[in-house]
């Protein structure tokens, strides 16, 4: 199905803060030794590298590593390392923003044409999970790849003595640390995705606006789900109209809530479902208090859109915080 055209657009232009910022690490970047040295403090992306380190592998005096390092520093495109006070890592932003720049011969462990997966004869369980994991990992593997790498791990299990329903379990985390000793290997961080969910009653309205805005405003930096406790027939023909005028559109039709997509979502934002949504460990659960626009005015529409767009807003900023201080 053809992508709308619209669907990664962003609400607004960047503000000043951030486009200064940006343009910093753009700046530093075209300086060639600059970049080279970056590289170097992305050979080892946990432990980092001294300045010492750095001179060495490029042959480079120490006074001038340490004014590159300066400059990666000030411009956040370089961290102190966590366990080391006097090594250096690339940023967060250096990773996510520029990693094809300074790591060239490692922009995907899977560079080779990688079979696809006859999926005929595999539990739906199991292929649920490679689309899930496909969808987690996706910045970092092919889809093909990861999917390989689920079929090979049930294969291998699915004769073993352990007890069956346990398996999707293990396969969710073998597969998980496989990937993650993959990218080691090939020097390339195992950025996952966080998803967000959510969740309304009708998923009509209030859950297609804020996956709207969320589509737009984070692009690939997330996974987006919608779904409604009591799914509607259709997306409400007044809250496409309102998203239309800012450039937005749905996220199709209304799906109905599953445990699966629960068991997925790092975020879970609820907006008027009261207690349908299922509590599990290790997820963020946010309730936003808004109002239901079906059966409003257009005016009243536009109001609660506005309002959605606020709070995806400070989500945004949320995510991309817990991401930058390594928590999401």
């Amino acid at each position: 199905m053809e992508r709308p055209p619209n669907l990664h657009r962003v609400s607004t232009p960047l503000d000043v803060h951030s486009a200064q910022a940006r343009a910093a690490q753009l700046d530093a970047l075209t300086d060639a030794l600059t970049l080279r040295v970056l590289s170097s403090l992305a050979m080892d992306a946990e432990a980092g590298e001294t300045t010492a380190g750095v001179a060495a592998a490029l042959s480079i005096s120490s006074d001038e590593a340490e004014r590159r390092v300066a400059v990666l520093l000030d411009c956040e495109l370089a961290i102190t390392s966590p366990t080391n006070p006097k090594a250096f890592q690339p940023s967060s932003d250096a990773w996510t923003r520029y990693r094809r720049l300074f790591a060239p011969g490692t922009a995907r462990p899977a560079v080779t044409k990688t079979p696809v997966v006859d999926w005929d004869g595999y539990p739906r369980v199991i292929r649920r999970m490679a689309d899930q994991l496909a969808r987690r990992y996706r910045t970092t593997f092919s889809t093909e790849t990861t999917e390989r790498y689920v079929a090979e791990t049930y294969d291998e299990l699915k004769g073993s003595s352990t007890g069956h329903q346990h398996v999707p379990m293990l396969v969710n985390r073998l597969v998980a640390d496989r990937l993650a000793e993959v990218a080691t290997m090939h020097m390339f961080p195992l950025v996952e995705v966080p998803e967000v969910l959510f969740v309304c009653v009708g998923n009509s309205g209030r859950s297609q606006i804020a996956y709207a805005a969320l589509v737009a405003m984070a692009g690939d930096r997330v996974n987006v789900r919608s779904a409604g406790t009591r799914p509607s027939p259709t997306v409400d023909a007044m809250v496409t109209s309102a998203l239309a005028e800012v450039g937005l559109v749905p996220g199709g039709a209304p799906k109905e809530l599953q445990d699966s997509m629960v068991e997925m979502a790092d975020y879970i934002v609820t907006m008027g479902c009261g207690d349908a949504c299922p509590i599990l460990p290790g997820r963020r659960y946010l309730d936003w208090d808004v109002t239901d626009p079906v059966g409003l005015t257009i005016d009243g529409v536009r109001q609660v859109r506005d309002h959605v767009l606020e709070l995806v807003t400070g989500l945004v900023a949320e995510i991309d915080s817990a991401r930058s201080h390594g928590l999401g």
